[in-house]
């Protein structure tokens, strides 16, 4: 069973979190996932952690799914960017329903 979290916000200089969730298992801490404004670009984005020991165990995309979830009815207009080498979170985000939108550098972003 795993339990999301909620962790309130924080907010730095150039982001500030509207959602946070601690992603638990058993009572322990798997990761995080935040809903962050970013106000250099304008823009929200999904900021994701899993720890090494639970990745590929499906954590990442529950998470992503869940907070898809709680913003549908925001209406925001959020994008998302992965790393192109890290084809974990790549595959989270197609699975979770994004669509690449184009490559910049090493980085793929998504709608």
């Amino acid at each position: 069973h795993i339990n999301y979290t909620f962790a309130g916000d924080y907010r730095s200089r150039l982001c500030c979190a509207l959602l946070a969730f601690i992603v638990e298992r058993n009572n322990e801490e798997v990761g995080f996932i935040n809903l962050v404004y970013e106000e250099q670009n304008d823009s929200y984005n999904i900021d994701l952690g899993i720890l090494d020991k639970y990745r590929g165990l499906g954590y990442g995309s529950q998470a992503t799914k869940l907070l898809k979830e709680t913003i549908k009815e925001c209406n925001l207009d959020l994008s998302v960017q992965a790393e192109e080498e890290n084809y974990a979170a790549n595959r989270i985000l197609e699975k979770n329903g994004f669509s690449y939108v184009k490559r910049l550098g090493n980085i793929n972003y998504y709608k």
